[in-house]
Order: structure tokens, then sequence, then C-alpha cells
């Protein structure tokens, strides 16, 4: 009677594969813990920078109105004190990145939290063709885009 040696043989690899784990296993416990937290997403920015709709339609119009790109993005800034110390634009199409990280930059921002421990804010930016009067309409004009914010879900 022949034996088959490839289930042995599979045998002795996959114990000699997890023959080290145990000692990788005491190694990695021997390392400590860390945490990496960037803290919670706030949402309420109109409270902490009052201006904010004024201040973003205004930064935005030129290239809003230029590129004419609808849709809804996701801006996420850092406040440190008055000052702000990042601003992230995942997905935001690369015509307003630029325009949307200084509108953004440029926000007067005012939060007690930040005072103490840098606070993230988040919010969509929603960009939208806005209808058409009969007027424009017959005078063939170009779209009017507003541009609004909105709390990220």
């Amino acid at each position: 009677m022949k034996l088959n040696r490839l289930p042995l043989a599979s045998a002795l690899l996959l114990g000699a594969m997890l023959t080290p784990l145990p000692a990788l296993a005491q190694e990695g416990a021997a390392l400590g813990r860390v945490e990496v937290s960037r803290g919670t997403l706030r949402h309420d920015v109109a409270r902490s920078c009052p201006a904010v709709a004024a201040t973003l339609q205004e930064g935005m119009d030129r290239a809003v109105s230029v590129h004419q790109i609808e849709g809804s993005y996701r801006v996420e800034f850092e406040l440190s004190g008055r000052n702000i110390v990042s601003v992230r634009t995942p997905f935001a199409p690369r015509e307003y990145r630029q325009a949307l990280r200084g509108a953004v930059r440029s926000l007067a921002c005012q939060d007690a939290a930040a005072q103490q421990q840098a606070q993230r804010f988040g919010f969509i930016l929603d960009v939208k063709a806005e209808p058409a009067t009969p007027q424009e309409r017959m005078a063939a004009a170009a779209p009017r885009y507003s541009v609004a914010l909105r709390a990220q879900p």
C-alpha cells in the first residue's frame, strides 16, 4: 500500500510556519499600545464661524461661474485658537480645490474649545445650478449657480 505523502508534507510545512507565531506574539505584546485619535468631527460650523455661508459664496463665486461643476463635496478643517491650520477637500474637483481651500482659510472663527485644543469641523458644500427666470431663458443667459453648506450625515 502506497502512502500519499502530500498531506504529510503539507502538515509539516504548516507546522513549521505556525511555530514562530507565539514568539512573534510575545514580542508584539511587549510593545506599548499607541492610540491615534484625531478627535470627533464637529458639524456646528455656522455657530463657530458665523459668516461661513457668505464667505464660501464669495470665495467660490469665480471658480463656480467659470467651471460650472455641480455636486456635493465634503470639506474638513482644523481650527486651533482662531487659526485654521489645515483644510481637506477630498473628492472636490481639481478646478475648485484652490478656491475652496482659500475660502475656508479666510473664515473668521471663534470657538472656546478651539482655544484649549484644536477642533475638527466638517460640512458638505453643495454647488447647484439655480433655476433660470423666464427673462433669463429668453435672453439665453448663462445659468446661475449657488453655493450652500450643510452638515455631514
